[in-house]
């Protein structure tokens, strides 16, 4: 597997996808997405509060080999900074609402972000 980072702080946030994947759902045309909004937003003056980390995983198929050894590797890191990890493995669904799997604090964050976005559509 592979990882940048796109801006540097104490605490980081992985954002992930499998670049193997047969399942398609556009993981990479999302990531490639993801990372221009983010390029830009900072060109105009944001200023994150958490170092974005953008990985793409190898050898998914023999049992997720590329975020093993990466997490192996990079364990006291991980254990140290990381926050939160949001996989963008099959993220097109069809018509589906979002369905997020995460800790109650990431899941209230992502039923806020759906209401303010539901409401200002």
């Amino acid at each position: 597997g592979s990882c940048s980072l796109f801006l540097l702080s104490d605490r980081h946030v992985l954002v992930g996808s499998r670049h193997d994947s047969d399942q398609g759902g556009g993981t990479s045309a999302i990531m490639t997405q993801l990372i221009a909004a983010l390029t830009e937003q900072t060109k105009q003056g944001w200023v994150p509060d958490r170092t974005t980390v953008f990985c793409s995983w190898g050898g998914t198929a023999l049992g997720n080999i590329g975020s093993y050894e990466w997490g192996k590797d990079n364990s006291v890191v991980l254990q140290s900074s990381a926050v939160a990890y949001v996989s963008l493995n099959s993220p097109v669904r069809g018509t589906e609402t979002l369905r997020a799997t995460a800790s109650p604090t990431l899941l209230q964050l992502t039923s806020d972000i759906q209401r303010v976005t539901i409401h200002t559509s």
